[in-house]
């Protein structure tokens, strides 16, 4: 089931972070170009210099991060690799630290009344470890999140308690991560 909820949650992600958006493509090499980007695919970005220009194709494999500058902040895009899936993905780094936290954004409108849906995946990553899927907020999750948290954070006793006490919750995953890098980042 974990498999699925993060292929499905993969698939159909809508790619359009940066359209409109200027952005800095960094490459592995050094190389910075400053455009706009389309993120096509999983493994695929489309980057031009002015909103007039052709979009040129570069592989996720030769970016190290991407940069969208939206009018109230900046995003960083990374090219992450997911525990248990054979690939990579373009994932939105939310918080950076000994753990760090990504997230991936799903929306669109549904067959039934055509009802508008976003839902967001969230990851956790420890240093070159593979990112691990942990939740999805505005959809169901496959996993018992203090659960999840309980396995992920077992080296952080004071963390693992507050959640079991419902005083952080799956929505507030980012204050669980922050708590983790203040409190338990030995």
């Amino acid at each position: 089931m974990k498999k699925a909820t993060i292929l499905f949650c993969t698939l159909f992600i809508t790619y359009s972070y940066s359209q409109n958006n200027k952005s800095s493509l960094h490459f592995n090499s050094g190389e910075v170009k400053q455009g706009y980007v389309n993120f096509v695919s999983d493994s695929i970005i489309e980057y031009k210099n002015s909103k007039k220009d052709k979009y040129i194709e570069y592989s996720l494999k030769d970016i190290n991060y991407v940069e969208v500058f939206r009018k109230s902040r900046t995003s960083i895009y990374e090219y992450i690799e997911i525990d248990g899936v054979n690939y990579k993905k373009p994932l939105e780094l939310v918080i950076k630290g000994k753990v760090s936290l990504y997230m991936s954004e799903l929306s669109g409108t549904g067959q039934i009344g055509q009802e508008y849906y976003k839902t967001k995946s969230y990851y956790l990553k420890r240093n070159n470890k593979p990112a691990v899927f942990i939740t999805v907020l505005g959809g169901i999750t496959s996993k018992n999140f203090k659960k999840a948290i309980a396995e992920y954070f077992d080296d952080c006793p004071v963390l693992i308690q507050t959640v079991k006490e419902k005083k952080l919750r799956k929505r507030k995953i980012k204050e669980i991560v922050v708590l983790y890098n203040e409190t338990c980042n030995d």
